[in-house]
């Protein structure tokens, strides 16, 4: 198993660990977001005309991290524009960490707490500190 703290190229295998605000503003990364249909991620699999389904795309998006907000994790195989909502989180520095998960389970999209990232931030400081 490889731990990474930035994109890794192979989705469909890998899990994403986010940390997604409840604040989080969609609109300022929809350009970003609508250029990165260009080179056939997803969205192109379930929509043949990308302008006439845009709003249908950008509610399927929405409803992704609207998952993500509330703890809900995102399976690659089961999440209409799974590709979309990654390269989103990856595009707003969202991603606390990667895990190459190989195999035929999937990549996930797993949302974590702040919390939780405060208690760790706060373990990793201390025992810095021992050294």
């Amino acid at each position: 198993m490889k731990v990474k703290l930035d994109f890794i190229t192979n989705s469909s295998s890998t899990a994403y660990l986010v940390y997604m605000p409840k604040n989080f503003n969609l609109s300022a990364y929809l350009p970003k977001l609508i250029k990165s249909c260009e080179y056939g991620d997803d969205l192109f699999e379930y929509y043949e005309d990308k302008e006439e389904n845009e709003p249908e795309m950008l509610e399927r998006i929405t409803k992704n991290i609207s998952k993500l907000q509330h703890g809900e994790e995102l399976w690659h195989d089961d999440t209409i524009c799974y590709n979309s909502t990654q390269h989103l989180v990856v595009q707003a520095d969202l991603i606390v960490a990667a895990v190459d998960i190989s195999g035929d389970i999937g990549g996930i999209i797993q949302p974590v707490n702040i919390e939780r990232i405060d208690e760790i931030q706060k373990r990793y400081e201390e025992n810095e500190n021992q050294t």
